[in-house]
């Protein structure tokens, strides 16, 4: 998402400068509550063209496909019926996919579902994509032999709906299934203000916003405060992002009776290292 940082903010008219000082100081985001907006079509477009489209972030799907491979190979027999959540453009369910398992990719985004069927008719492969809230479980789909989290989407769940889609994904499992959660080994730690030039993310055109990251190393809370300049005399706007570096433990405790099996991930720049937990 970041192209390139800067320390220094960039030349601002004494005007713009005011209001960007006054603005970000008011910002008091509620956890969670003022989250990414998700739930918006626009947003997830632009959010899907970056990490998609433009292929920032994240990289190959073969390893994280091998590594649940592995994580399967145990107890689940052959074709593997899997569920993709939070699949995003179905980086992870096509490769799935090619390997000849069944797949369900579900995602928030209509763009995104959109191109990952786009690409699973170019490649013809057969796998079943569906616009749906993670938290709400689609009656239709059946049961799998893993329901896999990955690309850290657990760490923007609130306690009580991670705890919920915890409960109900687990229970949609077959005998011996795997719910397969990723998530980062570290806080990152609070960072002084920064600004870059964003390649429309955040708003229809690229501007100019102020980055802040704060970290609660306590309550394991990360909020990133995105504060953006649309252009010379326009009052800024802010996006909040509030993450929870959830624990093995926790993510344990939300459910009980389940074998608890933690696989660390070596790094990949510019991701940090990730745990694996997995709850049969």
């Amino acid at each position: 998402m970041v192209a390139k940082l800067h320390t220094e903010p960039p030349a601002l008219s004494a005007r713009d400068r005011d209001s960007l000082e006054t603005h970000h100081a008011h910002q008091r985001p509620t956890l969670f509550r003022d989250n990414f907006p998700w739930g918006d079509a626009a947003f997830t477009r632009r959010f899907t063209e970056l990490t998609d489209v433009r292929r920032q972030y994240w990289g190959d799907a073969g390893p994280d496909v091998d590594r649940l491979d592995q994580v399967l190979a145990a107890s689940s027999g052959r074709p593997k019926r899997v569920v993709d959540l939070c699949c995003g453009a179905g980086r992870h369910a096509l490769e799935m996919a090619r390997r000849g398992w069944r797949v369900t990719g579900i995602d928030i985004s209509p763009f995104a579902i959109r191109r990952a069927r786009g690409k699973a008719g170019v490649r013809r492969l057969a796998v079943r994509f569906k616009v749906g809230d993670a938290l709400n479980v689609p009656a239709d789909v059946e049961r799998a032999h893993a329901v896999a989290i990955l690309c850290e989407q657990i760490v923007n769940f609130a306690p009580a709906d991670a705890r919920a889609l915890v409960a109900s994904w687990g229970a949609r499992l077959r005998p011996g299934g795997a719910l397969v959660i990723e998530v980062p080994r570290e806080l990152p730690p609070s960072s002084d203000d920064l600004f870059f030039m964003d390649q429309a993310l955040f708003l229809e055109t690229p501007c100019w916003v102020r980055y802040t990251q704060d970290a609660d190393p306590v309550a394991r809370t990360l909020v990133e405060t995105f504060t953006c300049l649309p252009g010379p005399g326009e009052a800024p706007v802010t996006f909040f992002n509030s993450r929870l570096y959830y624990t093995p433990d926790d993510l344990a405790e939300m459910a009980p009776g389940r074998s608890v099996q933690t696989i660390d991930v070596p790094a990949s720049p510019p991701r940090l290292d990730l745990t694996w937990v997995v709850l049969r």
